[in-house]
């Protein structure tokens, strides 16, 4: 399902805030299925079979969010000096 005002309006689980792009990465990370079921109570096995059909016919909207999201997490123009790990990109003095 998808609703403006959860996760963005992301493709997700009805019910859930778990989203597509969510289950599809974490695919990629744990190349299996039961890992991410153990991890996530909430997800049920059809749930997550009936999320990697809508990747299958969807990979280019999918694909855009991960896309998205990495270069979110890569931007660090608001994050307070003293949360950013050392050895990234900051002046040491």
């Amino acid at each position: 399902v998808r609703d403006a005002e959860i996760c963005g309006g992301e493709p997700r689980i009805r019910g859930t805030r778990i989203t597509v792009r969510a289950i599809v990465e974490s695919i990629r990370l744990y190349h299996a299925k039961e890992p991410l079921l153990q991890a996530l109570p909430d997800l049920t096995s059809e749930a997550l079979d009936a999320a990697l059909v809508y990747y299958v016919e969807h990979p280019g909207e999918i694909e855009r969010y991960i896309h998205e999201h990495r270069l979110a997490e890569e931007d660090t123009t608001d994050v307070p000096q003293v949360l950013k790990p050392s050895g990234w990109d900051c002046d040491p003095t």
